[in-house]
């Protein structure tokens, strides 16, 4: 999917890292701004470091599953709105050429009719490029709010875990050898679903 293709891409560097000692302090920061970088500077190398399989933890969380289950509907509706749009402009040429083959219409009708259709076309065409430039707009803002929502998580995350680094597999940017134990994956999106469940119970709870 696209979607999962620009999240990884998006997460082409170190996922999240924090310090193996934070305090409350930088722990309520992270909540305060999710998209919040970390002062690398305050890191320091205590020798552990795990990773997540960033393809695998997309594909099976559920406010990812559920965000580009939304979009893909937006997408088919809109594509099957361009092309009801498509085809009746279509009809409407193919009963123009008709009628004209016929000598059914006069020439000052012909050119009438013509200027309308390509005004019609001109309009399609420019309708197509907004909504799909909406499209892309609403993707990038989704890819943003699930990529800040792992990488809060991960953050407050390693406040316990200590980690000196959270690194991600992805694509073109994989661990070639590593411990199978340093994988956190499965821990990691059970956690953030085990979140996202409790978010959306909370909001059937104001319903």
């Amino acid at each position: 999917m696209k979607l999962l293709q620009t999240l990884t891409l998006a997460a082409c560097a170190t996922l999240a890292v924090a310090c193996a000692d934070g305090n409350s302090t930088s722990k309520n920061s992270s909540k305060n701004d999710s998209t919040k970088s970390v002062d690398l500077s305050s890191v320091a190398y205590n020798g552990k470091i795990a990773f997540v399989r960033m393809d695998s933890l997309m594909s099976g969380y559920g406010m990812y599953i559920d965000m580009s289950d939304e979009f893909g509907k937006k997408q088919q509706k809109i594509q099957a709105e361009l092309t009801a749009k498509g085809r009746g402009l279509e009809r409407e040429a193919m009963e123009y050429q008709e009628k004209a083959q016929k000598g059914l219409i006069t020439r000052y009708q012909a050119q009438s009719t013509e200027e309308g259709l390509q005004k019609k076309q001109q309009d399609i065409m420019a309708y197509r490029d907004r909504v799909m430039g909406e499209l892309g707009q609403q993707e990038a803002a989704m890819s943003r709010e699930i990529f800040a929502a792992v990488s809060s998580f991960l953050q407050e995350y390693n406040v316990t875990k200590g980690y000196s680094m959270i690194l991600q597999t992805a694509g073109s940017n994989p661990v070639l050898v590593a411990d199978p134990n340093l994988d956190i994956t499965t821990e990691v999106l059970a956690e953030l679903n085990k979140l996202y469940d409790e978010k959306l119970a909370a909001k059937t709870d104001k319903k």
